[in-house]
């Protein structure tokens, strides 16, 4: 009998040890998309990535709703020429584009 409760017990380990190593990067979250480029709000990219340009924080009495920062924060960088993959945004409205580090 002790040795089938030790063998139901190894093999519910193993199964719930497999569970959790299963998990790859991509199964974490999804992010939204706006003109090709990825937005993070208030989180961090599981890739790792490079700092393109990091810009001061607009002013979040006046933000209504995300696009209010996500639309001009695209349109500079489309005017300044800057190659960037992701768009991350803090808490307080300050963001940086940031570019994935190809390994």
């Amino acid at each position: 009998m002790r040795v089938k409760i030790l063998i139901v017990l190894g093999v519910l380990l193993v199964a719930l040890g497999g569970a959790f190593t299963m998990q790859t990067n991509s199964e974490l979250a999804r992010v939204p998309k706006v003109q090709g480029k990825y937005l993070f709000f208030c989180c961090e990219p599981v890739q790792d990535y490079e700092v393109v340009q990091g810009d001061y924080p607009v002013s979040v009495w006046n933000i209504k709703e995300p696009g209010d920062i996500v639309y001009p924060a695209l349109k500079k960088a489309e005017q300044k020429g800057w190659e960037f993959d992701a768009l991350k945004i803090d808490i307080n409205g300050r963001f940086e584009l940031i570019k994935f580090i190809e390994e």
